[in-house]
């Protein structure tokens, strides 16, 4: 069955920050393809970088407007998972005791 994503207007989807580390590959309408590099990703969308013949290229958001319910959930749990993960990264590190010297 066919999920389809819907923003939430009070509450931003949680980000997953890649900075580039996964490569993409689009296919446009005539059927070329153009290279990038997945910046951020949400289970809403996300934000590429395509790497046309100039040297940064130039971001591009997306929206997903239908998934399969196995993908839109393998997608949410590992968002939620990394999310989890940073969250308690920066809690712990800020809740924790000074070192004595």
């Amino acid at each position: 069955m066919t999920h389809f994503p819907q923003p939430n207007p009070q509450r931003r989807a949680p980000r997953i920050h890649l900075g580039g580390s996964v490569l993409a590959l689009v296919m446009l309408d005539d059927g070329q393809r153009a290279k990038g590099k997945l910046q951020t990703i949400s289970i809403t969308g996300g934000l590429l970088r395509l790497v046309p013949a100039t040297r940064d290229g130039y971001l591009q958001p997306f929206r997903f407007v239908a998934l399969e319910d196995e993908h839109h959930r393998a997608l949410s749990m590992t968002v939620e998972a990394v999310s989890d993960k940073s969250f308690q990264g920066i809690r712990s590190s800020q809740w924790s005791l000074p070192k004595s010297i």
